[in-house]
């Protein structure tokens, strides 16, 4: 199995090293394995980093280009419009792309 070495355990560290700390000091030879495989993998070492990891690898690509994005927001803000706050046409702009 070419993914067994995932699946060691990590050694024991002191209480006061944070989880974030210890995924930086582990072994850097498991690059060029399947991202997924090492998260399933060791998503029970590292609880915290892993859910963050899962958030950002769930976040599927887009065909959009920027610019078409971008000028979407002269739709979005118009006369009738004007009020809204910068955090409402963020996120106006993120759900029609």
């Amino acid at each position: 199995m070419p993914d067994a070495k995932l699946y060691l355990n990590t050694l024991v560290r002191p209480k006061t090293e944070t989880e974030f700390e210890r995924y930086l000091q582990q072994d850097q030879s498991l690059c060029d394995t399947d991202i997924y495989a090492f998260w399933r993998a060791k998503q029970y070492d590292y609880l915290i980093v892993a859910r963050i990891a899962k958030d950002y690898l769930s976040i599927p690509a887009t065909s959009a280009l920027s610019e078409c994005v971008f000028s979407q927001g002269g739709d979005i803000v118009t006369k009738k419009r004007n009020k809204l706050t910068s955090d409402s046409i963020r996120m106006i702009v993120c759900l029609k792309a």
